[in-house]
Formats: structure tokens, sequence, C-alpha cells
């Protein structure tokens, strides 16, 4: 994973706050929140991410198993 300088840290922070989260960790909280409900309606259980590129790998994941599970029904 490519680490981030402490000014990338603060642009990031900056675009995350345009779009109303409050920062890197509110979003990555904010992805959890919907990884856990996701997790819910597919019937499995999930760790909370500890960054976001595993958050959205996580929540595309579940979207699949979701998808699938409907279809076949």
């Amino acid at each position: 994973m490519t680490r981030l300088s402490k000014e990338e840290w603060n642009l990031l922070d900056d675009l995350l706050g345009k779009i109303g989260f409050g920062g890197y960790y509110d979003m990555l909280e904010y992805l959890n929140m919907v990884a856990s409900d996701l997790a819910k309606i597919a019937g499995k259980e999930v760790d909370k991410q500890r960054n976001l590129k595993d958050a959205i790998t996580t929540i595309s994941g579940l979207t699949i198993i979701i998808k699938r599970k409907y279809e076949n029904e």
C-alpha cells in the first residue's frame, strides 16, 4: 500500500471534508457501517476494516454476494 505524505493526508482530509465527511477516519467509519449493513443482508460476518481500500473491497464483495443471492431467488 502506498504511504501518503503529511501534505497528501491533509489534502485528502480537506477533500473529504468538502464532500461532507470530517476526514479520512470519518469516511472509513461510514464505509464500515455500510459494510456491516450489507453483511447482515448477505448473511455474512465481516471484521471492521482498517483502511479505505479494504473497506471498498469488502463492500464490493458483499454487493456481489447479495446480487447473486437475489438473482437466484
